[in-house]
C-alpha cells in the first residue's frame, strides 16, 4: 500500500509499523524457530495490511481506473523486480525460462523466486473483487448496511476452506499427476485467489472503518485492555495466521487476535503521530513501504551471509 498526503499521518505510520513487523517476522530467527514470537507477529501483520488497504479503497472509482492504478502500483513492481531476478537465475542455470515464467504468471508464494512478493498480485485481485462486492451493495436495492455483515461471513467461509486447494494433488481435480518432471500439486489458485474471502474480509473491514480511522485518537484504557486481551489470547491459545501457507487458526480466536493487533498498531501510530515532527517522519518513511516490502528479503539475506 502507498500512503498519500491526503491521509492522516497515523494511517501511514501504521503502514510503516506493519512493514517493520513483516521484516522482523521474516527474519531468520523468527522463521527458523517458529515459536511464540512467530505466532504473535503473524497473527495480525498481514490482516493489518489488508485492513489499511481497505482504508485507501475508493468505492466511487471506476473499475478500469481502479485496475489501472493498482496494476501500476502493485503489478508493475512485481513483474519488474521478479523479471530481473528471473534473468539472473536463468543465466546462472538455476531454473528454466518456461518454469520461471509459468511460476511468475501463476503468482503464488510457492511459485515465485521471492516468496514475500505473493502479496502484491493477490492484493490487486482483492481490490478488484471488493470493488464488485461494494458495488453490489451500493448500486442495487440491497440495504447497504448489510455490507457490514459481509466481513464476518467471509471470514467464516474463508477460514473453513483455506486449505481446500493448497498442496493437493492436481489429479484430484482432473489435472495431471506429473508436471515439469515433478509430482503435480496445486500451489493454491493463481494470484492466491483461493484465500480471497479471508483477505477481502479485512480489506472490507478497513473500508467500513474509514470514518472511525479518520477520527481515531489514542485512548490509554482501551489500548491497555486490547494489549491485555491480545497477549492473554496468545498465552491461553496456540493460534496464528499464515495466509501464504494457508494457515488460519480457530476462526474466532485468530480473527479476534488479528483485529486486536490492528487496533494496537493503529493506537501506537496515533500516539506517535501526536508529535507533528515524528508523525511527518513516520508518514514519509511509510510512503515507501512497498519498496521495503520488496527488497527487505535481499538485505536480510545479505546480512545473514555476512554474519554466518
Amino acid at each position: 500500500t502507498r500512503c498519500s498526503r491526503d491521509w492522516s499521518s497515523d494511517v501511514c505510520s501504521s503502514d510503516l509499523l506493519g512493514i517493520l513487523f513483516v521484516v522482523f517476522g521474516h527474519s531468520w530467527i523468527v522463521l527458523h524457530e517458529k515459536g511464540e514470537l512467530f505466532r504473535v507477529i503473524f497473527s495480525f501483520h498481514m490482516p493489518l495490511f489488508f485492513f489499511l488497504s481497505g482504508v485507501f479503497f475508493k468505492e466511487k472509482e471506476s473499475l478500469p481506473s481502479l485496475m489501472w492504478s493498482k496494476a501500476d502500483s502493485l503489478l508493475k513492481p512485481y513483474f519488474i523486480v521478479l523479471g530481473g531476478v528471473g534473468i539472473v537465475q536463468i543465466i546462472a542455470g538455476k531454473t528454466s525460462l518456461l518454469l520461471y515464467v509459468v511460476g511468475l504468471l501463476y503468482s503464488t508464494g510457492s511459485t515465485i523466486a521471492w516468496v514475500q512478493l505473493w502479496f502484491l498480485p493477490h492484493l490487486f485481485a482483492v481490490f478488484v473483487f471488493c470493488w464488485f462486492i461494494v458495488k453490489a451493495f451500493t448500486s442495487t436495492v440491497v440495504n447497504p448496511k448489510i455490507l457490514a455483515l459481509v466481513p464476518g461471513l467471509f471470514l467464516l467461509l474463508g477460514a473453513a476452506t483455506i486449505e481446500t486447494f493448497w498442496l493437493k494433488p492436481m489429479s484430484d481435480f482432473g489435472g495431471p499427476s506429473v508436471l515439469f518432471g515433478k509430482r503435480a500439486v496445486l500451489p493454491g489458485f493463481p494470484f492466491s485467489v483461493d484465500i480471497i474471502l479471508v483477505s477481502s474480509a479485512y480489506l472490507l473491514a478497513g473500508h467500513l472503518s474509514l470514518r472511525s480511522i479518520q477520527k481515531f485518537s489514542f485512548s490509554a484504557i482501551p489500548f491497555y485492555c486490547a494489549c491485555l486481551i491480545f497477549f492473554g489470547f496468545h498465552y491461553l491459545f496456540d493460534e496464528t495466521i499464515d495466509l501464504n501457507r494457508r494457515l488460519y487458526g480457530n476462526v474466532f480466536i485468530a480473527s479476534a487476535q488479528a483485529f486486536l493487533g490492528i487496533y494496537i498498531v493503529v493506537s501506537v501510530s496515533a500516539f506517535l503521530s501526536s508529535s507533528r515532527r515524528l508523525g511527518s517522519m513516520l508518514a514519509y518513511v511509510g510512503s515507501a513501504s512497498i519498496f521495503i516490502l520488496i527488497f527487505h528479503w535481499l538485505f536480510m539475506d545479505a546480512g545473514k551471509w555476512l554474519f554466518d
